[in-house]
């Protein structure tokens, strides 16, 4: 025999007098492993003294942080690459157990285990299962396949099954745990950005994990705030909250070998981006509803509240996903895809006052168009007959509904008592909204001095080498920075208050005293509508309390002197008064 086919029998027979080599092979299932007991470290030193106590010289350590179970291993090619381009012979083969060496059973091991005696080298482990290869024939100077043996054979196999075994009752464990809290609604993995981990206990004793709101969880509500008020482009969604030092979570960066960290917080920590908002803003957990792999995706409710409530999520992703519930249980709920926004039948401005309440039963009025008998289209607001509102049935022609509206607003003036404190209410007001401002003025300015203590570093280590090439990198990035300090400083500028601006804004809320119903009547969305009528009515009014003047005004507001009811368009309950149908 020769070269490469020489048989380990004939290497170790030509190889007595000399010392022999061996390489380590060091492994653990993951990376957090290779940290602790019974890592890497650890297997490197015991391979290391069984290689001395046997007299054998380390030519190389090799450290693999991945699974045992995988078949195709990329650490295994490596070794098998090196045994063949060695340029001294390679004889042992050590690693610390079976279980260390593989997990995937007993056809896996014997498969690696062939191929590396295939090389002439000598499989070994530190526990000293493995037992050297025997030749029955060895008295007579002969060899063949069936002459050659292990001692161990039957034990090895043992090993490698138990191996197998083990890896399957570990992983049932620890992943079925994970499983279980997955399906009740508990942490069962890292948590999201913008939330924190915190251990609780039920009422065994368990331990389980919630998700609790972290310091950057304040970013992810005005994320959801400002896409569901619909006023801003997802870029200025994006360059405001990067304005104010959104950056993505951090996380340890790991060298090739996933043995040790090489940066800690060197990853992320970049600006957020349209499509990473598009993207990020879609994950019902945010809300406080679950959907994924362990919950065979389908939608549950999680045992910890959401950042933002249910109908704050489904009006910032505008029908792209949507939440509905369909019941209390744990998995009454649905999600939805790419539908239309529910919110635009609720704001429709061809039925400006549907925040006006039914009479009846203290709902939104609801609104319709039907098509009378000669085809031609009835628009109204209606109530009543429908599985949630469970009374009789009215409807008032929406000219006729929007008419009175009008007239009642119209008659609002403003109550002398509240005239006489204005403008100092006002400007008192003011001021508080300008603390806000301020507020996050100054979360801004923090920003915007770290990027500047930044670009100062840079150009600190640009004047410190000579090297053009680092030079022409630090002036790129000296070049970025100084765009996004332009930006905040825009950014910034807009939010500032002066006095002229109060005092302007004293001068337009002048205008609108006088001429109330027009800054009443003008044309917003629904949740607007309904916070300046707030302002207006101590509850909001039935339409039955606008017919007859009756509504409950705040202290800021009263009737003019020649309102008069207009019986005309009265709506009251059956049995009470003469009912009126148009």
């Amino acid at each position: 025999m020769d070269g490469e086919k020489q048989s380990l029998f004939e290497r170790r027979r030509t190889m007595n007098t000399t010392t022999k080599n061996c390489i380590i092979h060091c492994r653990v299932s993951d990376p957090s492993q290779a940290l602790r007991g019974d890592g890497l470290d650890d297997q490197e030193k015991i391979g290391r003294a069984f290689a001395a106590r046997n007299g054998w010289n380390v030519l190389k350590v090799f450290r693999e942080p991945f699974s045992g179970k995988k078949g195709a291993r990329a650490k295994i090619d490596e070794i098998l690459l090196y045994i063949k381009k060695s340029s001294v012979p390679v004889n042992y083969y050590v690693f610390k157990s079976i279980d260390r060496f593989t997990r995937a059973g007993v056809p896996e091991y014997l498969h690696l285990k062939n191929q590396i005696e295939t090389l002439g080298v000598e499989a070994v482990d530190s526990y000293g299962v493995i037992q050297p290869m025997q030749n029955t024939l060895e008295h007579l100077d002969e060899e063949y396949d069936w002459s050659k043996f292990s001692p161990s054979d039957t034990m090895q196999l043992m090993e490698a099954s138990r191996a197998h075994a083990d890896r399957r009752d570990i992983l049932t464990r620890m992943v079925g745990a994970q499983i279980r809290r997955a399906k009740e609604g508990y942490l069962a993995r890292r948590a999201l950005d913008g939330y924190k981990s915190k251990k609780i206990y039920d009422e065994t004793g368990k331990a389980k994990k919630i998700g609790e709101p972290d310091d950057r969880a304040k970013l992810w509500i005005e994320m959801y705030e400002l896409r569901a008020a619909g006023n801003l482009t997802d870029q200025e969604i994006v360059d405001r909250l990067n304005d104010k030092g959104f950056k993505t979570k951090k996380f340890d960066r790991w060298n090739k070998e996933k043995t040790k960290v090489i940066g800690e917080g060197r990853g992320g920590g970049k600006p957020l981006t349209v499509k990473a908002l598009q993207r990020k803003i879609q994950n019902p957990r945010y809300a406080g509803i679950a959907c994924e792999k362990w919950t065979k995706w389908k939608p549950i409710r999680l045992e910890f509240k959401g950042l933002v409530s249910i109908d704050r999520f489904n009006e910032a992703n505008r029908g792209k996903i949507v939440i509905k519930i369909t019941g209390k249980g744990k998995s009454d709920v649905q999600l939805l895809y790419n539908q239309k926004p529910t919110t635009r039948l609720r704001n429709n401005p061809f039925y400006p006052n549907k925040h006006v309440l039914c009479p009846i039963c203290r709902n939104e009025m609801l609104s319709s168009a039907p098509r009378s008998k000669n085809g031609k289209k009835s628009p109204r607001y209606h109530c009543g007959s429908t599985p949630s509102r469970k009374h009789a049935y009215f409807s008032i022609p929406k000219t006729a509904f929007d008419d009175q509206v009008k007239y009642f607003v119209e008659h609002l003036r403003f109550s002398s008592a509240f005239l006489a404190d204005f403008e100092e209410v006002l400007v008192y007001r003011y001021h508080q909204k300008q603390a806000k401002v301020i507020k996050a003025s100054a979360e801004v300015n923090q920003n915007l001095s770290e990027l500047q203590i930044e670009k100062a570093a840079k150009l600190d280590a640009f004047g410190a080498t000579d090297s053009q090439a680092v030079r022409e990198g630090l002036t790129e990035q000296i070049e970025v920075l100084d765009k996004k300090i332009k930006s905040i400083k825009g950014h910034r500028n807009q939010l500032e208050i002066t006095e002229q601006d109060i005092h302007d804004f004293v001068e337009e809320a002048k205008q609108i005293m006088e001429h109330p119903a027009k800054w009443l009547q003008q044309s917003r969305t629904l949740q607007d509508k309904l916070a300046i009528w707030g302002l207006v009515f101590d509850e909001q009014p039935t339409y039955t309390e606008i017919v007859n003047g009756t509504p409950k005004l705040s202290l800021v507001f009263n009737l003019s002197s020649d309102f008069e009811k207009q019986k005309s368009y009265l709506v009251t309950l059956r049995g009470i008064e003469p009912r009126f149908k148009p």
